[in-house]
């Protein structure tokens, strides 16, 4: 009784753990581990390390583009690149100081939960609960599991500085005194914009641009004539401007288009801009690409401001933010390892590897255990039961042959 007591504990045990290992196997929001290389420190920024699979990442993002500019594989290249990474990898490590400077306050267990409910959603919304298939997405945008975890507790942070300067007082909070911050810092344009797409003409483009600009400064057609795409000339190819234009805050656009808004006056020619090349959206497709603007400045009245405010309000805060961020990444600095110096080739980077999930091999081992002492103890109960009822037998013998 105690033997057969036994083994169904040990069954159970095993049963137990099998559907553990079963849990963690489909669980989509487990986090996937990195390889050795992966985990590799390829430099600092500030008291934080920076690991070789964001680097890694970000070299694929820059590279296509680098590569067409200066050559690939160049010493022209290689410098152009470093000097890139270095300068870009520094803007999650600034978002991480500018959280600790502000005192930001968070619970390192609800934000881990709040980081595997977004990979959960991810992989719900975009992948259909495939979890392999995010995985394989992963690989394909030079991602590992483990850098889309750290962008996305960064990005949690950041959403808690505006708290965080509120309680600082360091936020406008008096309506009159925000009114007064958007005359004095926002600007509100329309625009008319030509996309440089793939294998099209440039020249042709900017010269597109150079007539519209023409048109405009001419009175021979309006901003909105010209944004409407008016069958005498299709200028415009922003196809979701808002019809009574955009408001631009300080620090929130592409830095050529922000210089050049802020560059305008009234009253016109001056508040019109001359064509210039910038970044921008490709409204059909979401790519972004270089396009050629000719901007105009418009009036900012208490009735669009009235009309706009949560979203000016935003604006705002995010405007203050990305200036304490700009700052704050001037003070920062990329400083490679030695692994980065002396044996990291920027011309024949290894993809990152997933790494051995040793809580899978935990559940595994612990399993292949049970199972080995249920076998045991299995064995030992046969072959104890099989030499009871030999014995049993033989006294029957013996006591029919007494009888006899």
């Amino acid at each position: 009784m105690k033997k057969s007591s036994f083994c169904i504990k040990a069954t159970s045990l095993f049963l137990a753990l099998f559907a553990l290992l079963s849990l963690f196997g489909c669980n989509k929001s487990r986090e996937v581990p990195v390889d050795s290389l992966g985990k590799t420190v390829v430099g600092t920024v500030g008291d934080h390390d920076v690991y070789y699979d964001e680097f890694y990442f970000l070299y694929n993002n820059y590279a296509p583009s680098l590569s067409k500019e200066y050559g690939e594989g160049t010493p022209e290249f290689e410098a152009a690149m470093w000097e890139t990474i270095s300068k870009n990898i520094i803007s999650n490590y600034a978002i991480l100081e500018l959280c600790e400077d502000a005192g930001v306050e968070y619970d390192e267990k609800k934000l881990e939960d709040d980081v595997q409910k977004f990979i959960d959603n991810t992989i719900s919304a975009s992948f259909d609960g495939d979890r392999d298939a995010y995985l394989e997405n992963l690989d394909e945008n030079y991602l590992t599991d483990r850098y889309v975890r750290f962008t996305a507790k960064v990005d949690l942070l950041y959403e808690l500085l505006p708290s965080a300067y509120a309680k600082e007082g360091l936020l406008i909070e008096d309506e009159i005194d925000l009114y007064k911050y958007y005359y004095d810092n926002f600007r509100l344009v329309k625009h008319i914009m030509i996309v440089n797409g793939e294998g099209e003409d440039k020249e042709l483009n900017r010269a597109n641009a150079e007539k519209a600009r023409e048109l405009l400064l001419s009175g021979q057609m309006t901003i909105d004539e010209l944004i409407g795409g008016s069958p005498a000339f299709n200028s415009n190819e922003d196809l979701l401007i808002p019809a009574d234009g955009y408001c631009i805050a300080p620090g929130t656009m592409d830095k050529t288009y922000e210089d050049a808004v802020f560059s305008l006056e009234d009253p016109f020619p001056k508040n019109i801009s001359k064509v210039i090349e910038a970044t921008g959206e490709d409204s059909m497709t979401g790519e972004r690409h270089s396009a050629f603007y000719v901007i105009k400045l418009l009036p900012l009245t208490s009735q669009y401001i009235d009309k706009h405010y949560e979203d000016l309000h935003d604006d705002y805060i995010g405007s203050f933010i990305n200036e304490k961020l700009e700052e704050k990444k001037a003070e920062l600095t990329f400083v490679k390892s030695d692994f980065a110096e002396n044996e990291l080739d920027i011309n024949d980077l290894k993809a990152p590897e997933k790494g051995t999930d040793w809580i899978i091999v935990g559940l595994i081992i612990g399993a292949a255990v049970v199972v080995i002492a249920v076998l045991t103890v299995v064995l030992i109960f046969v072959f104890k039961n099989r030499k009871k009822k030999k014995l049993l037998r033989s006294l029957l013998f013996q006591k029919g042959k007494n009888n006899d």
